[in-house]
């Protein structure tokens, strides 16, 4: 006695299959795609960036203490080092500023200037 899928079972599951590969196959162009487009403004050394008036550096999460998360303070960290080797002329902080009890951008900037970064 052989076991029969019905048919009712195998025609979505082929239908699934079918999605899932064109997916993948989706993310994978994404993934090259942004790669190869994005390689060319990506850096892995400080000596190696090109000059601008502005360094642009995006709000991420604050901490319950006020204090910047990790994330942001890698961001402005190095938006410091950068300013300090010359390779920019201002630093611009954007965040959110979602309720007046959540700001990001006005730590950002104390920040800043606690690490001698002129206002």
């Amino acid at each position: 006695m052989t076991f029969k899928i019905p048919d009712y079972i195998k025609y979505p599951f082929f239908v699934l299959v079918i999605l899932a590969v064109f997916i993948l196959i989706i993310f994978v162009i994404s993934f090259v795609v942004v790669n190869t487009w994005s390689s060319g403004y990506i850096f892995d050394n400080i000596d190696n960036l090109p000059s601008a008036d502005v360094a642009l550096v995006p709000g991420a999460a604050i901490l319950l203490s006020g204090e910047l998360s990790p994330v942001l303070r890698d961001r402005v960290d190095m938006a410091i080092k950068i300013y300090q080797k010359g390779v920019v002329n201002k630093i611009l902080v954007t965040g959110s500023n979602s309720s007046l009890e959540y700001n990001e951008v006005t730590p950002m900037k104390k920040y800043l200037i606690k690490n001698n970064i002129p206002e």
